[in-house]
């Protein structure tokens, strides 16, 4: 019997991931030109969101419980290191002199998702929320994929992420490279996101017991999260 049911988990990582790919894919498939991202993200990324929530409501109610704490800890985990990542950022802007901005590519996401002006407020919400989309998503794909590794595997995933971004954003955005107070600033912010999102999954997924309530994770030691 143990067999199948690890298939059926592997199934249902493989189809969560791929809809967790989505919402970057978006963003990818416009920026190479190949499709826009109005049309991804109201035609495959928003589905690919339903089918996520139904694959987690159905593991739900048929007891793929090992799987359900990674799609949920992954959720939490992500959103809590998305946190964090703009917190050190907007904590350098505020402490370094001048009108430098971090977060100036978030309108910009949302005049892609809406085909508008970036300085509408509808492209600042649309950008906002597709900044955290992306968060939330990259630390689902981690915790299926890793689980409980070791954070410095977290760190990795996170500076890749910065390394594709710093490659595409250039091409899209008319950010230089050769600015190195966002480059650097927006590696440092990565380096965060990993370290939570790392910390967080190994934690929750190695060392603490799978709580009676799926939302009532306990604060984590960070002692052994950096284990």
């Amino acid at each position: 019997m143990a067999r199948p049911l690890r298939r059926q988990d592997l199934t249902l990582t493989v189809i969560v991931v791929l809809c967790s790919l989505t919402s970057v894919g978006a963003f990818l498939l416009d920026a190479f030109g190949l499709l826009e991202m109005p049309f991804t993200i109201s035609f495959i990324s928003l589905p690919a969101l339903l089918v996520t929530l139904v694959v987690a409501v159905w593991a739900g109610r048929f007891g793929r419980q090992h799987f359900l704490r990674r799609l949920y800890i992954g959720l939490v985990a992500g959103l809590i290191a998305t946190l964090a990542y703009d917190a050190v950022r907007a904590g350098i802007m505020l402490a370094y002199p001048g009108d430098f901005n971090p977060f100036r590519s978030h309108p910009n996401f949302g005049a892609l998702i809406l085909d508008t002006s970036p300085k509408t407020s509808a492209a600042h919400i649309a950008g906002w929320a597709y900044h955290f989309w992306n968060g939330i998503s990259f630390g689902i794909i981690y915790a299926m994929l890793a689980g409980g590794a070791r954070f410095y595997y977290a760190l990795v995933w996170a500076l890749a992420l910065e390394t594709a971004t710093i490659t595409i954003y250039p091409n899209v955005f008319d950010i230089s490279r050769s600015d190195w107070t966002f480059v650097s600033v927006s590696f440092i912010g990565h380096a965060v996101y990993g370290l939570t999102l790392g910390v967080l999954g190994r934690e929750w997924l190695t060392h603490q017991p799978w709580p009676r309530k799926i939302w009532q994770l306990p604060m984590p030691n960070l002692a052994r999260g950096l284990s």
